[in-house]
C-alpha cells in the first residue's frame, strides 16, 4: 500500500476526500489528512509519504508552496492537485514543480480513481527503478567507472591517490577483467529532412548492443565514445564484434533518417588498467596537427574541464586540468599557442556570466593584452595559470551560492525564454561550456529529472498558456512551443501529463480548438 496526505482548509472537504474515495481498492491508504496546510507541511518534512493530495488555494501555505517544496526537497514523493478554480495559471505551476495530476472539485469517484491510476504507474515505476539501482551492484560499479574513465580523459580530479583508490576499488569487483575500447563518429545530416539531434542517432545504437557506450565528447555531429564489454573471449573478437555493429548502424541511419555517418576505432584493449594508460598519454599535438577537426574537439573538452574547475573554485582540480592541457601542447610554436590561448580565453570570459552576476570585464582586457605580449610559450601558459588562479580566488570570494546550481539556473532560463528552438543537451551544454555528459549527469541531480522532459514540461505549459489567452487551434500551438506537428506535440503532452491533450481540457471544463492532423 502507498502511503497518501490529504491536504483541504475545508473540513468537509478534507472528510469527503478520506470517506469516499476507494483509497483501499486502488492501493493506497491514507495516513493523515490535515485542514492546516501549514501543519501538513511540517508534517512531510518528518515522514517519507507516496503521494499527497493538496488544494492549491490556502491561506499561509498555498498547494504551490508543498508542490515546491516536495520537488525540492522529497523526489520520490508524488504531488496531485485539487481545486475548484479552472485556471490555466495553476497548470502551469503544476507542470514547473513537477505535479502528476489535477482533478477538479466538485471530485467525481470516477475521476478521482483514474488520477490514482496514473499516480500508482508513476509510483510503481520509480518503486522498481529504486529497487533495481539498490540491488544490481553492476549498475553502481558502471557509474563509477564511467566518472573514472571521464575524470582520467579531462584531467579532472584532484591527486593521483584519490585516483588510484577509485582504480583499485574497480579491480576489485572485476572491472578490470572488461574489455575496452574507444572511436569517433561523425553524422552528415544535410541530406535529411529532419533536424534530428547527434543523441537520436546514438540512442539507436546504444539501445541494441552487449556494449556499454560512454560519449566522452558530444557535439553537434560528431561524438568519441567508450565501448566497454565482458561478453567476448578475447579483444579481437570484441574489436570486430564492434567493427560489424557500427557498419550495420552506419546502414540503418542511412536508410532510416537519410543521414550518412563515417567511424574510426582508435584503441582496443584488456585491461582496465591498459585503457587509463591510454587516456592518461597527453595527446601530444604539433601546429600541423592542432588544427585537425578531432584534436580541436579533444582540446575543447579539455578547456571546458579547465573552466569548470575555474568556476567549481577547485584549486587541486585546476592544477591537473591545466598540466593535462599544457602536455598537449607542448610542442606547439609560440604563434600557434598564443593563438589557442587567446581563443580559449575569449570564450572563457564569454560563458564566464553563466557562472556569477560578477563582470570580470576588466580582467578580460588585462588578460587579452598580457597573453598578446608574451614573448614565449613559457611566459604565455606561466601567464595563462596566473590568471585563471586570479580568477578563481575572485569567485571564491564573492559567490554565496553553489556554482553547478547557478549552471543549472541558467539553462532553466535559458530554456524559459527559448523553448520554442531546437534545444538539445548538446546545445545546452555547449552554450555553458560545458561537457555534455557532465550536464546531463547534473542537471538530473539537480532538478530530479533529465534535461529532455523538462523541456518537454516547459513546452507544455507554455502550450497552456497559449490556449488561455488566444484562439490558437492545436496545430498553432504546437508550432509555438518548439513541435513540428500537433501529432507529436499530443503525443508529448500525454507522456508529460498522463493524458490526452482534449481530455486534459475537458476535465478543466474547456474544450479544444480541433483542427486537422498534420
Amino acid at each position: 500500500m502507498y502511503s497518501v496526505v490529504i491536504i483541504d482548509d475545508e473540513a468537509i472537504v478534507c472528510a469527503g476526500l478520506k470517506k469516499h474515495i476507494p483509497w483501499e481498492a486502488n492501493g493506497f491508504v491514507v495516513e493523515k489528512a490535515f485542514t492546516s496546510s501549514l501543519e501538513a507541511l511540517e508534517y512531510l518534512k518528518n515522514n517519507d509519504i507516496d503521494m499527497v493530495l493538496t488544494d492549491i488555494e490556502m491561506p499561509s501555505v498555498t498547494g504551490i508552496d508543498i508542490a515546491k517544496y516536495i520537488f525540492e526537497e522529497r523526489p520520490n514523493t508524488v504531488v496531485c492537485f485539487i481545486s475548484g478554480h479552472q485556471n490555466f495559471d495553476y497548470a502551469k505551476s503544476a507542470l514547473k514543480y513537477g505535479v502528476v495530476d489535477y482533478i477538479v472539485k466538485p471530485t467525481e469517484v470516477a475521476m478521482a480513481e483514474e488520477c490514482l491510476i496514473t499516480v500508482k504507474k508513476k509510483l510503481d515505476e520509480k518503486h522498481i527503478t529504486k529497487q533495481v539501482f539498490s540491488n544490481t551492484d553492476d549498475e553502481v560499479y558502471e557509474l563509477a567507472r564511467n566518472q573514472l574513465i571521464a575524470d582520467v580523459f579531462t584531467g579532472f580530479f584532484s591527486d593521483e591517490k584519490e585516483l588510484n583508490a577509485k582504480i583499485e576499488m574497480l579491480k576489485k569487483v572485476g572491472q578490470s577483467e572488461l574489455k575496452y575500447g574507444s572511436f569517433w563518429i561523425i553524422f552528415n545530416n544535410e541530406k535529411s529532412k529532419t533536424n534530428h539531434s547527434i543523441s537520436t542517432f546514438l540512442n539507436e545504437l546504444f539501445a541494441e548492443s552487449a556494449f556499454s557506450f560512454q560519449p566522452l565528447i558530444l557535439k553537434n555531429n560528431e561524438a568519441f565514445v567508450i565501448a566497454v564489454s565482458k561478453s567476448y573471449e578475447n579483444t579481437k573478437i570484441c574489436r570486430n564484434t564492434l567493427l560489424e555493429l557500427l557498419e550495420n548502424f552506419r546502414d540503418k541511419i542511412s536508410k532510416k533518417y537519410m543521414v550518412e555517418s563515417e567511424f574510426n576505432i582508435t584503441f582496443y584493449c584488456d585491461t582496465l588498467d591498459e585503457f587509463l594508460d591510454y587516456l592518461f598519454q597527453p595527446f601530444v599535438v604539433s601546429d600541423d596537427e592542432i588544427v585537425q577537426p578531432e584534436m580541436m574537439e579533444v582540446l575543447n573538452e579539455k578547456f571546458k574541464t579547465l573552466f569548470l574547475s575555474v568556476t567549481l573554485c577547485d584549486e587541486k582540480k585546476l592544477v591537473n586540468c591545466f598540466g593535462a592541457i599544457k602536455n598537449m601542447l607542448s610542442k606547439l610554436s609560440e604563434k600557434s599557442l598564443k593563438k589557442i590561448i587567446i581563443n580559449f580565453f575569449e570564450v572563457f570570459f564569454e560563458k564566464l556570466p553563466n557562472t556569477t552576476d560578477w563582470n570580470f570585464a576588466w580582467i578580460e582586457v588585462h588578460t587579452l593584452k598580457r597573453i598578446s605580449e608574451s614573448k614565449n610559450c613559457e611566459e604565455i601558459l606561466s601567464a595563462t595559470l596566473e590568471i585563471l588562479h586570479s580568477v578563481q580566488e575572485s569567485l571564491s570570494q564573492s559567490k554565496d551560492d553553489n556554482c553547478m546550481k547557478f549552471f543549472i539556473k541558467k539553462s532553466c532560463m535559458y530554456v524559459e525564454n527559448h523553448y520554442m528552438e531546437n534545444i538539445t543537451v548538446e546545445f545546452m551544454a555547449n552554450y555553458l561550456f560545458l561537457n555534455a555528459s557532465y550536464f546531463s549527469r547534473m542537471f538530473k541531480v539537480y532538478m530530479h529529472e533529465n534535461f529532455k522532459k523538462y523541456l518537454s514540461k516547459v513546452r507544455i505549459a507554455k502550450a497552456l498558456e497559449f490556449y488561455r489567452n488566444g484562439n490558437y487551434t492545436t496545430a498553432q500551438i504546437a508550432d509555438l512551443v518548439g513541435y513540428k506537428s500537433s501529432k507529436y506535440f499530443r503525443q508529448q503532452f500525454k507522456n508529460i501529463m498522463g493524458k490526452n491533450f482534449s481530455q486534459y481540457l475537458t476535465d478543466l471544463g474547456c474544450k479544444e480548438n480541433t483542427d486537422e492532423e498534420d
